[in-house]
C-alpha cells in the first residue's frame, strides 16, 4: 500500500485513494484499490510496486471491509517444517495474535513509543496516520499479553477479547466478551501506568477482536525446494502467526528479508 502511495505522489496525483488495509512490506501482495482520477493503464515504482488499471467501479473499498485474505507462505523444504504444518492443520482453533508487523523489529518498538507518548500526553494529538498506528500497536501488545495468559491457563474460548480503549466499560455489556481477557487487559494497563490516561479518552476507542479463529491453514505441499502453505485469514489476522507456530521461539525469521524479482520495468 505504501508503494502505491509513493507511486501516486511521483505522478502528481491529486485525487483520493481507497483501499481495504495496509499490507506487509516484506511480502508480495495484491490488492484492489480505487482512485478518483485516471492516471494510466500501468505504472511501475522501481520494480517493487505496480499499479494496473482493471476497470471503472462505483464501489469504494474501506478498511476492514472484506471477507478474508489468502496467503501463500514459502518455507524452506524440510521434514521438520512439514511435520510442524501437519500438527498445525489438526488444531481446530488458532490463537488470533497480532503479528510482529504491528510492533516493528527494531527498538524502540512501536508500542514502546506509544506508551511513552501516552504518559506524556502527546499521543493522538491528531487522530490519524502514524499516531493511530502507534496507538493500535499498544492495544495489540496488551491484547497479545492477555491472550498468552489464557493459553497458559488452557482456556480456548470462542469469545471476543478486548482491544483496550476509552469507553471499555461498555464492553462488559456484550455477551460475547471474555471476562478473563477483559480483566487481564485492565490489569496490564494498570501495570503499565496508562489505564487512567485511557479512561480520560486520550486514546483510541475500545474494540472487540476474536480471541481464536477457525484453523486458517488450507493445505501445504512441496514445490521445488520449498514447502508452500496456503492460508485463508479473516480481516485483521496475520499469516505470521502460522510462521511463528512453525519456528516457535526462534525469532530469526522476523528479520529475514524475502528474496524478490522485479514486478515490472522501472518507470519511476
Amino acid at each position: 500500500t505504501e508503494g502505491v502511495r509513493k507511486l501516486l505522489r511521483l505522478t502528481g496525483y491529486k485525487g483520493s485513494l481507497y483501499y481495504y488495509g495496509m499490507k506487509d512490506s516484506n511480502a508480495c501482495t495484491v490488492q484492489r484499490v480505487a482512485l478518483t482520477e485516471f492516471i494510466g493503464n500501468e505504472l511501475c515504482l522501481k520494480g517493487k510496486a505496480k499499479l494496473k488499471f482493471i476497470g471503472k467501479t462505483t464501489f469504494v473499498p474501506k478498511k476492514g471491509g472484506f471477507d478474508h485474505n489468502i496467503f501463500a507462505i514459502k518455507f524452506p523444504s524440510s521434514d521438520y517444517v512439514e511435520e510442524a504444518l501437519q500438527q498445525i492443520s489438526e488444531a481446530p482453533l488458532f490463537p488470533n495474535f497480532f503479528g510482529h508487523q504491528r510492533f516493528g523489529v527494531r527498538r524502540p518498538l512501536n508500542h514502546e513509543i506509544a506508551l511513552n507518548q501516552l504518559k506524556k500526553g502527546t499521543l493522538l494529538g491528531k487522530k490519524r496516520g502514524t499516531e493511530v498506528l502507534l496507538a493500535e500497536s499498544l492495544q495489540s501488545f496488551i491484547f497479545n499479553r492477555c491472550l498468552s495468559n489464557l493459553l497458559k491457563l488452557g482456556k480456548f474460548e470462542e469469545k471476543m477479547g478486548l482491544m483496550l480503549g476509552y469507553g471499555y466499560e461498555k464492553a462488559l455489556e456484550r455477551p460475547e466478551i471474555s471476562e478473563e481477557h477483559f480483566a487481564c487487559s485492565l490489569n496490564e494497563a494498570e501495570k503499565l501506568d496508562v489505564l487512567n490516561h485511557i479512561k480520560r479518552g486520550r486514546f483510541l476507542k475500545y474494540q472487540l477482536r476474536p480471541l481464536f479463529i477457525q484453523n486458517p491453514l488450507l493445505r501445504a505441499f512441496r514445490s521445488r525446494e520449498k514447502v508452500i502453505a496456503l492460508a485463508r485469514m479473516p480481516p485483521g489476522s496475520y499469516a505470521s502467526i502460522i510462521i511463528n507456530e512453525v519456528f516457535k521461539d526462534n525469532e530469526e525469521w522476523i528479520y529475514r528479508k524475502c528474496s524478490w524479482k522485479p514486478l515490472c520495468l522501472e518507470k519511476f
